[in-house]
């Protein structure tokens, strides 16, 4: 469950960042920001596989994710639905289909 403060009413945007989310994980966000009336939109970084693991290998201690759990996350995602989909390539050149 997510709490928001008073302070929520006092921003313009809020940014949910996450890796793994899938439609479910979103809609229950979605349900607990709606009384504050925000306009929902959603960036969809479209980077391969195959250069997520490869940047990985890159980390060091808590910041290296195992590779199975990075391939879970890879298969599990699901790509939001709506108008208000952007598409991030890994040049971060900015798409809306």
């Amino acid at each position: 469950m997510h709490y928001f403060s008073a302070d929520v009413l006092k921003v313009s945007e809020i940014f949910a960042d996450a890796t793994h989310l899938n439609d479910r994980a979103r809609t229950k966000l979605i349900n607990e920001i709606f009384p504050y009336e925000f306009e929902t939109r959603y960036l969809v970084f479209t980077t391969p596989l195959d250069v997520c693991l490869e940047k990985n290998e890159n980390r060091a201690g808590r910041a290296y994710v195992p590779r199975s759990v990075i391939r879970r996350m890879h298969y599990c995602f699901t790509i939001p639905i709506g108008e208000n989909v952007w598409y991030v390539n890994e040049k971060g050149e900015l798409t809306h289909e």
